[in-house]
């Protein structure tokens, strides 16, 4: 299903039988062809870009010229992605949700919404005129979230982040996030579900309690764990998901999917369509307004190609891929242990691993430079979480890698380091 190797090498042909003569074009097609077959997949552990399986690609190609908003099909193919999601995370009834570019319009627009529900009317007449109102995020959300708030007018100085705790799997500080709640008005309390530089699972259902107290929108960012709700353990960790206001998952992580797919939910569709300013009259359209997205048309494969995968694999073939990265992650973990020279700095909730060579920063800069030369590209942190601790990320979201590629990584990093030390 993800060896594209036969598909890539009907290329040329394809090519052929286009009539395109232009010599750079041709050039430019063949190469194209090659950096997808060619790519080290297995080795590319910087970021978390799954290998897309074959059907998904053919989906991405046929649907491409297609409109999400305007073909009746793929509304329909639309709504299924979404309910199927909307079960993940354990919507029953009156959800909503679309599929837009990414997981940072997908923040976007849920803090448009929040915002908009608690200030109402007094958006219209702009910002300036509208009570002074804050958001709170950890110092682990994804930049995504300090580009939403000054996108939507809060600005950066209302964004409270509570600092996480390395020692507790670096978690936000709950006893923090009270101490602020106490004090003034919040209108949005963002959670990360799968954190960027350490792959930990914030909690929810402490924040969650803290809701029905204070009152304010519950966001998740679950665009890297979403798709992780497939497994047992990580869904345990999401409990009281089913009760955030609006959740973004993207399947082009752990959805093994082609570029650019991630799913908005909404747990009340009517409420946000009522509040969110996103929600325009468009009388061309069936039902006459527009969906409360950034995005005015959207590329139907974005859909197509969930799609295809949802009903390739389902929730089981979803949770067979994944659980077989956190046991490839776990096993590099193990195998790292053994290195005196290695500290691990995370205790895996989703297949991500950060580590440290003696919390020496010159060391570590020049490990990854010589790790890159031998095809291995790991990801590095200068400051995770706004800690000022650096370390060496390596995600695992390739569901082909073997364990023989951990085993001949451990042994070229154990290399590395005897001789740069």
């Amino acid at each position: 299903m993800f060896n594209i190797k036969k598909l890539l090498e009907s290329i040329e042909t394809v090519i052929e039988r286009l009539f395109i003569e232009e010599p750079e074009i041709r050039s430019r097609l063949k190469e194209l062809a090659c950096l997808a077959h060619d790519r080290k997949w297995e080795k590319m552990l910087a970021f978390p870009h799954p290998r897309p399986a074959i059907p998904a690609l053919l989906a991405s190609f046929l649907s491409s010229i297609q409109n999400a908003n305007l073909v009746r099909e793929m509304k329909q193919i639309e709504e299924e992605c979404i309910d199927f999601t909307a079960n993940l995370v354990g919507y029953s009834k009156n959800y909503g949700g679309f599929i837009i570019s990414g997981g940072s319009t997908g923040n976007l627009c849920a803090l448009v919404t929040a915002r908009d529900f608690f200030l109402g009317k007094r958006v219209d007449n702009g910002l300036l005129t509208a009570k002074k109102t804050m958001a709170i995020t950890s110092t682990a959300a994804h930049f995504s979230i300090d580009k939403a708030i000054q996108i939507i007018g809060i600005g950066k100085n209302n964004l409270v982040k509570v600092p996480v705790i390395p020692k507790n799997n670096w978690k936000p500080d709950i006893n923090y996030l009270r101490k602020i709640l106490e004090k003034q008005p919040i209108f949005a309390v963002i959670i990360t579900f799968g954190t960027t530089e350490t792959g930990t699972l914030e909690p929810i259902k402490e924040i969650i309690e803290l809701k029905n107290e204070h009152h304010f929108w519950v966001h998740v960012d679950a665009a890297y764990g979403g798709m992780a709700l497939t497994i047992p353990q990580v869904r345990r960790k999401a409990e009281g998901i089913e009760k955030a206001d609006s959740i973004v998952i993207d399947p082009h992580k752990l959805g093994f999917i082609p570029y650019p797919s991630s799913i908005i939910l909404f747990r009340d569709l009517e409420i946000t369509e009522k509040s969110s300013s996103l929600t325009q009259q468009v009388p061309y359209f069936a039902n006459g307004v527009s969906p409360p997205v950034i995005e005015g048309s959207r590329p139907a494969a974005s859909a197509t190609t969930f799609w295809i995968m949802m009903k390739t694999l389902g929730e089981e073939g979803y949770a067979k891929y994944i659980k077989k990265l956190q046991n490839i992650t776990n096993k590099f973990k193990e195998s790292l242990e053994t290195l005196k020279e290695v500290q691990i700095l995370n205790e895996p909730e989703l297949p991500l691993l950060i580590f440290t060579i003696n919390n020496r920063k010159a060391i570590i800069r020049q490990f990854l430079v010589e790790l890159n030369k031998k095809g291995y590209h790991l990801g590095y942190s200068s400051n995770i979480a706004n800690t000022g601790i650096e370390a060496i990320r390596t995600i695992f979201s390739n569901p082909t890698i073997k364990e023989e590629t951990i085993k001949e990584l451990t042994e070229k990093i154990t290399c590395l380091i005897r001789n740069l030390i």
